[in-house]
């Protein structure tokens, strides 16, 4: 068999990937290796080329993972077809070509033994509606499964997955995040990532669609989701923090004094002094412990409390 697939950088890198195809291929290999499965190279045409070709080991223990419908098959050569990229027929048959050509290679390959496997982030409406009353595709269990559609085509064996009908699980997680942006369901699956710590597939979800993240109002209770956090990611998330309050509390002064007040007013002055150094304290406040400084303080203090004072 050929050996595995070795993937670009552009493909190892998580954050900052804008398209959709090499996300997918980044997660999905990662999760087919996690279950056990093994990423093979086709050494097909570059016009065929599949996104995949997985080889399900006979001991894989699929159950629960996101890949439990390929037990009993040996192969699957899997083709993702993103948000802007709808599934059709022409575009099937070129998986079918895939697998062809791929069990004339590898002869000790029966086509029995593999599956045409097609990852669909909207609904192939256009493969799938029924013609004349009749449709060439079934789900098994339409109730508990509507994500999921079987066919067959002369030998070949198909499945189909939309993403947009997956439930929201964990184990689906890293294909839901390809739910098209403009579907009801992504604000939902976006939520989940916040609420499950997949703080990961938030910022995929972030690099796909950046300009449905940032106008979306999730309504989170963020005060749940970090009581929720293990020590070791908030103490991550401490560091971003500071991070950010270093960059924002100067503009924050400036445009949203009342805000800044609040946030200042919420630490005690003593626990600032014991965090501070004593030079760092003296370095601070050197240029605001001037006697002018302290006369405008004394003003203002007498001026308080004769408003306090009642009036005779």
């Amino acid at each position: 068999m050929s050996q595995e697939i070795i993937t670009t950088s552009e493909e190892e890198t998580v954050l900052g990937i804008t398209r959709a195809d090499p996300a997918f291929k980044e997660v999905t290999g990662k999760m087919a290796r996690a279950s056990g499965l093994n990423v093979v190279g086709a050494e097909l045409p570059q016009i065929l080329a599949a996104d995949f070709v997985l080889e399900i080991p006979d001991d894989a223990n699929l159950e629960n993972t996101l890949f439990s419908y390929l037990k009993g098959y040996r192969y699957a050569v899997l083709d993702f077809k993103g948000p802007n990229d709808r599934l059709n027929m022409p575009k099937l048959l070129n998986n079918f070509a895939r697998t062809a050509l791929f069990c004339i290679k590898n002869p000790q390959v029966k086509v029995s033994q593999v599956v045409n496997l097609l990852v669909c982030s909207r609904y192939p409406q256009e493969l799938l509606r029924p013609i004349k009353g009749v449709c060439g595709f079934t789900r098994p269990d339409s109730v508990n499964q509507p994500w999921l559609w079987y066919g067959k085509f002369t030998f070949q064996e198909i499945i189909i997955i939309v993403c947009r009908d997956l439930p929201i699980e964990s184990r689906f997680f890293e294909w839901l995040v390809f739910i098209p942006a403009d579907n009801s369901r992504w604000k939902e699956t976006v939520k989940a990532f916040f609420a499950a710590n997949r703080l990961d597939l938030v910022s995929f979800a972030h690099a796909l669609h950046p300009k449905e993240f940032e106008t979306m109002e999730l309504d989170l209770d963020f005060k749940k989701i970090y009581r929720d956090l293990d020590p070791k990611e908030r103490e991550r998330l401490h560091d971003d923090w500071a991070d950010v309050l270093q960059t924002e509390l100067p503009e924050m002064a400036l445009t949203r004094p009342n805000s800044f007040k609040r946030l200042l007013a919420s630490v005690e002055t003593k626990k600032v002094i014991e965090a501070l150094s004593d030079d760092a304290l003296d370095e601070a406040l050197a240029d605001e412990l001037t006697d002018e400084r302290f006369e405008e303080i004394a003003r203002r203090r007498q001026a308080k409390k004769q408003q306090q004072e009642p009036t005779p």
